[in-house]
């Protein structure tokens, strides 16, 4: 596969959607439990997107999605949720069936792998974002399965002072970090939705390649498997459940999910990352349209997430 290196991943959806559609006409098969992010991103050059609906085990109700398929439907994103291949060969069966361009969202997982093969290359494109696994503001990758020049890519972004301060910063004094952010910021109180800005279509800067490129990867997912399998612990003696039935092994898991009964349970759980010196996070602020299903917003509001990034503490 080739790859393209990008600021943002979902500048890589935009890209393979453009590469491949022949009229505006055509549609965009998208999950519902998706950061709002993407399908904006989307809409914002034109592209007509449908929502099909994601269960509350992060899996794709088929009949659903099978039910949005019509004479439009040319394109069919899915994703791999927090690094794990979720309902991924079925995806590909599917693709083939109805003779589908199938994309490929690995922006939680970079760099494990699925039956030997790398995830984000099963699709015949791929998007995988290494930032998420480092203090990187920027970096997207997109993979593609034959070489493609494009030519509407503006190198905009540029990582400055700031940025490379919190890469050094947050790589080596994390714990610091998040001391700081707790004296500053004080406890979490009530939870917003927050709505990205659209971006610029923009290729990746100098600073962030080099970081990602010599980063060693195999310590990383070392690592982050080594604190999934202690949080998993954790969460198993608090009760905490999580959605998600997949070894952990050989992946590069972006967090460890639960998934709790309420907002308040929510807000206590936060509470307790700031309290503790980890990161626990919620996620994602998801799409505003009557499309969206149940279990979504169920997720959307009650799925809270254990990083990996940070040792636990505990």
């Amino acid at each position: 596969m080739y790859k393209t290196y990008l600021s943002h991943a979902r500048i890589g959806i935009l890209l393979s959607i453009l590469n491949e559609i022949t009229s505006y006409s055509q549609e965009v098969l998208v999950p519902d439990y998706i950061c709002e992010s993407v399908p904006n991103f989307l809409i914002s050059h034109n592209i007509k997107v449908k929502f099909y609906n994601i269960d509350l085990n992060l899996k794709i109700e088929w009949e659903d999605l099978n039910s949005k398929i019509n004479i439009n439907t040319k394109f069919l994103i899915i994703v791999n949720y927090f690094g794990f291949p979720q309902d991924l060969l079925e995806s590909i069966k599917i693709a083939k069936k109805y003779n589908l361009i199938l994309i490929e969202d690995n922006s939680h997982g970079y760099y494990g792998k699925f039956n030997n093969k790398e995830l984000g290359t099963f699709g015949d494109y791929g998007i995988t974002s290494p930032r998420k696994h480092l203090p990187l503001k920027f970096g997207g990758i997109l993979y593609s399965k034959n070489y493609i020049k494009f030519k509407n890519i503006d190198s905009i972004y540029k990582s400055n002072f700031y940025d490379k301060f919190n890469y050094y910063f947050s790589s080596n004094l994390l714990h610091l970090k998040l001391k700081l952010k707790k004296r500053l910021k004080g406890e979490i109180f009530e939870i917003k939705d927050i709505y990205e800005p659209i971006i610029k279509i923009s290729k990746l800067d100098k600073f962030s390649y080099r970081a990602i490129e010599k980063n060693n990867w195999q310590q990383t997912i070392n690592l982050k498997n080594d604190n999934f399998k202690k949080w998993e612990k954790f969460c198993i003696q608090h009760s905490l459940k999580n959605p998600i039935n997949f070894s952990v092994q050989g992946l590069n898991p972006w967090a460890y999910p639960v998934i709790l009964n309420n907002q308040k349970e929510v807000i206590f759980w936060l509470n307790w990352g700031v309290n503790n010196n980890v990161l626990v996070f919620s996620w994602p602020t998801i799409f505003n349209s009557s499309e969206i299903g149940k279990s979504a917003k169920i997720l959307s509001k009650n799925l809270v997430c254990f990083s990996t990034y940070n040792y636990i503490n505990v």
